[in-house]
């Protein structure tokens, strides 16, 4: 379920993975590897076919669609990243919290192998989603302790309905 739903946030380009990554694993902490596992898939499953649609549309499509999309300041940084180091540029950027997306363009104008641009998505998501899937499992174990005592605390500090003692 994990994987689909990152391949469905990837491919919209507009809900991020981490929140629905970390949420799968406070729920079942004890399968963090896998879950991050099958989120880099779904999400290098998105950015795949977002590459092979944006190597088809090319610039000129691109742009007519998008023009603001060239007059932001990440644009530029990710397009000067991604000419100068290619499939590394693109592993890295999507291991870090830039968006991926304008990384995808660049690359799709190259002539690079799918298998290659999956591999780097998958590379890079699957170690950026290991690290969030691991920490939010070792999250899990101290903020459960401390529910179980909060609620614990109010149990106690429950006074039965009839039985209620005023003061006064």
């Amino acid at each position: 379920m994990v994987g689909g739903l990152a391949f469905l946030a990837t491919l919209s380009m507009c809900v991020p993975v981490v929140p629905l990554l970390t949420a799968a694993v406070l729920l079942n902490a004890r399968r963090w590897r896998a879950i991050a596992f099958c989120a880099a898939g779904g999400s290098g499953g998105g950015a795949l076919i977002l590459y092979v649609v944006f190597h088809h549309l090319g610039w000129a499509q691109l742009l007519s669609y998008l023009p603001e999309l060239t007059r932001s300041a990440r644009w530029v940084a990710v397009a000067g990243f991604t000419e100068d180091y290619g499939l590394l540029a693109l592993t890295a950027i999507a291991a870090s919290p830039l968006p991926q997306t304008p990384a995808l363009v660049f690359v799709a104008l190259a002539e690079l192998s799918p298998i290659a641009v999956f591999g780097s998505i998958f590379s890079g998501k699957l170690a950026k989603y290991g690290l969030t899937a691991w920490l939010a499992a070792r999250a899990r174990e101290p903020l459960q302790g401390e529910i179980g005592e909060m609620i614990a605390s109010i149990e106690r500090d429950k006074v039965p309905h009839g039985r209620r003692h005023d003061a006064t």
